[in-house]
């Protein structure tokens, strides 16, 4: 590099490949000078390519029960980024309840969209909460009748949570 001055700022810009696809890019500012040798230590950041999600989460088996949904972000290559920052969002709000961390709550029995975002990046996923029958409860729990009488007896079926469940 010939310099015009005798000392000048230098923006060292990489990008390390794979197959053709940026995986790292760094950058650094170096002074150079007439005659000596300059060194930079850029620090490498991943470039994420894409986002891997499950199509599909649950179901959820019992109102009030929690599911940690999880993704991955990916290299070009495929490979995982550790440590990767992710965001969870809603889009169907009536089924589920949902933190920014992935943990979700049933609400209803129905499917909801949710929405995984990673930078620039974005994916989405279906969670079914389909309670299921645990139990059923009847009331009166106990009845003595005498020959020929009616009583009208109720019944309850409900989920693990002991949520009534209508059918």
């Amino acid at each position: 590099i010939e310099l015009k001055e005798e000392e000048e700022p230098f923006l060292l810009l990489l990008e390390l490949r794979a197959q053709g696809q940026a995986i790292f890019v760094a950058e650094a500012e170096v002074v150079l000078r007439q005659g000596d040798v300059a060194t930079a230590q850029p620090t490498l950041v991943p470039v994420a390519a894409d986002i891997h999600v499950e199509e599909r989460y649950g179901p959820l088996t019992a109102i009030g029960s929690f599911m940690q949904l999880s993704a991955h972000v990916l290299f070009a290559t495929g490979d995982t980024i550790d440590g990767a920052p992710l965001a969870w969002q809603l889009v169907d709000p009536d089924v589920i309840s949902l933190t920014s961390e992935g943990r979700a709550e049933a609400q209803v029995e129905g499917e909801a969209r949710v929405r995984v975002v990673s930078g620039r990046l974005a994916a989405e996923s279906v969670v079914e909460v389909r309670a299921a029958e645990a139990a059923i409860a009847a009331a009166p729990e106990l009845l003595e009748l005498q020959v020929g009488s009616t009583r009208q007896i109720t019944a309850t079926v409900r989920d693990a949570n002991g949520n009534g469940l209508v059918r």
